[in-house]
């Protein structure tokens, strides 16, 4: 037998968009980590803390539990761009040292217990389907795919990111502000961590600190070196990303 009979259903593809939602926003963030010559194994721990905060702020309104875990993950990412650029220290230390600490944050906050929720508009994040079959994921990786893509292939920055991962002093010379770039880019890492972490919480109504997002960070890079952008710096290949996150 070549084909699996009846793999190509309404089901089985609502199934892969589900499980391949975090690795995609993850990954398109590592995109542009990678190439900008750093790297970023904090994400799984960002998506921990992200979750367990937002479920803890449910109590202020979902708005306010959303925001609170999204900045989580901006901060901490940006965190990481603004050591690794300021002070030159390596982003692989830089972002271990935060994926031991993240994840111990999340884990104190709750005694290392599962934190569930009963709260019906936040699950929805996670569960809603669109014309009754395909779940809201596709409509949320869509956003952001499209948001990447745009911002690594029309735009100033785009090529920005590119120039600083060929040569990081060069770019500096040549007048761009390597630090805002590099900050920028772990932070939309950091937020893109927090969307998933806020999505996969919804999906399961409940968040644990102790195996969400765990080893993520490595399907992420595999993602992205699938997709061909280079591990040692330079062009971010988005639409390359994608398909890398299909294979895995």
């Amino acid at each position: 037998v070549i084909f699996t009979p009846n793999f190509f259903n309404i089901t089985t593809i609502s199934n892969i968009v589900i499980q391949m939602t975090s690795t995609l926003l993850i990954s398109l963030g590592m995109t542009w980590v990678i190439a900008s010559g750093g790297i970023d194994i904090s994400v799984g721990s960002v998506m921990a803390l992200s979750s367990m905060v937002s479920v803890k702020l449910l109590d202020y309104g979902l708005l306010t539990a959303m925001a609170g875990g999204m900045l989580v993950g901006i901060a901490s990412g940006a965190l990481i761009g603004f050591l690794v650029a300021r002070f030159d220290i390596q982003p692989m230390i830089v972002s271990m040292t935060l994926m031991i600490g993240l994840r111990g944050v999340a884990q104190i906050l709750n005694d290392s217990k599962i934190l569930r929720f009963d709260n019906d508009a936040y699950a929805q994040i996670g569960r809603a389907k669109i014309f009754g079959n395909l779940p809201i994921q596709i409509l949320i990786m869509l956003f952001f795919i499209v948001i990447i893509w745009f911002i690594s292939s029309k735009t100033i920055f785009g090529i920005k990111i590119e120039a600083v991962g060929d040569n990081r002093e060069a770019s500096r010379l040549s007048g761009i502000n390597t630090l805002m770039v590099l900050v920028s880019i772990y932070a939309v890492t950091g937020l893109l961590s927090s969307c998933a972490g806020i999505i996969e919480t919804a999906r399961l109504y409940a968040s644990d600190a102790n195996t969400l997002g765990k080893a993520i960070e490595m399907d992420a890079i595999s993602a992205v070196a699938i997709g061909g952008t280079s591990m040692i710096g330079g062009k971010p290949n988005i639409v390359g990303t994608i398909f890398g996150v299909i294979i895995i």
